[in-house]
């Protein structure tokens, strides 16, 4: 098996990186396996409460019906490529 670039670096290390790219406030692009379609998505960190638990909400790229969205303009997100809209419904 190939090593991963990751197994060069001790586990504290690895924690200590992984605790600053998921605090609050940031904007992550994974595969999201908890949704309907699960695809490839962009969304935002509201919350950790340590043991790998995230409070997060989604970037949608379209409006849905509800009004539980925050538009976002893509000209002043340099990580969007096109105006996108923050799904609320579910805090």
């Amino acid at each position: 098996m190939t090593p991963k670039l990751g197994d060069s670096f001790s586990k504290e290390d690895r924690d200590k990186h992984a605790e600053r790219l998921l605090a609050k406030g940031a904007v992550l692009r994974l595969f999201s396996a908890d949704i309907n379609n699960q695809k490839i998505k962009r969304l935002i960190i509201i919350g950790t409460a340590g043991q790998g638990i995230l409070g997060k909400i989604y970037i949608n790229s379209n409006p849905q019906s509800d009004h539980s969205q925050i538009h976002l303009e893509a000209s002043s997100r340099d990580y969007l490529e096109h105006d996108s809209y923050v799904d609320c419904s579910r805090i």
